[in-house]
C-alpha cells in the first residue's frame, strides 16, 4: 500500500503499462479493479493513452478448481471493468499466464503485441500532430 502512490511517478512518457492481476486471490479481486481504475485516472495516463495489457497470472493454478477456466479468466476481466477503460487506452490486451509453465513463445507474443501496437500508436498521434 505505501508504494501504490509512488507509481504515478513513473507514468511520464509511458506507452504501455502491464498490470498483473494474481488469479489465485480471488479476495484481492475489487482491490486490483480499484488500483487500475485510480491508475488509468491519472492525468498523465489520460493524457498518453498507452497501452495496457492485463496480465491474468497463476492460471494454472486455477485450472484444476474450475470447470471451464477461459470462462473463469473473462470473469476476472469484466470484473476488472475493462469496458468502461477503453476510452482511456488506445488499445487493451488480456492475456492468462502460468506462474510455472512459462513458455518463451507465450512471452515473445505479448512482447510482440507490446511492440506492433505501440508502433500503431506512435504513427497515428504523428498524424494527429501533423494536422
Amino acid at each position: 500500500d505505501k508504494i501504490r502512490p509512488l507509481w504515478r511517478h513513473y507514468f511520464q512518457n509511458t506507452n504501455v503499462i502491464i498490470y498483473a492481476v494474481d488469479m489465485a486471490a480471488p479476495e484481492r479481486l475489487e482491490e486490483a479493479a480499484n488500483e487500475l481504475a485510480k491508475v488509468s485516472r491519472d492525468e498523465e495516463i489520460v493524457k498518453q493513452q498507452p497501452l495496457l495489457l492485463v496480465l491474468l497470472n497463476k492460471t494454472d493454478l486455477i485450472v484444476e478448481s474450475e470447470d471451464n477456466p477461459l470462462s473463469y479468466a473473462r470473469t476476472w476481466a469484466d470484473r476488472l471493468n475493462l469496458v468502461k477503460l477503453e476510452h482511456l487506452f488506445s488499445k487493451i490486451y488480456v492475456h492468462s499466464i502460468s506462474c510455472v509453465n512459462q513458455d518463451a513463445k507465450q512471452l515473445d507474443v505479448l512482447l510482440d503485441w507490446m511492440i506492433i501496437n505501440n508502433s500503431q500508436v506512435k504513427k497515428k498521434q504523428k498524424l494527429t500532430e501533423a494536422n
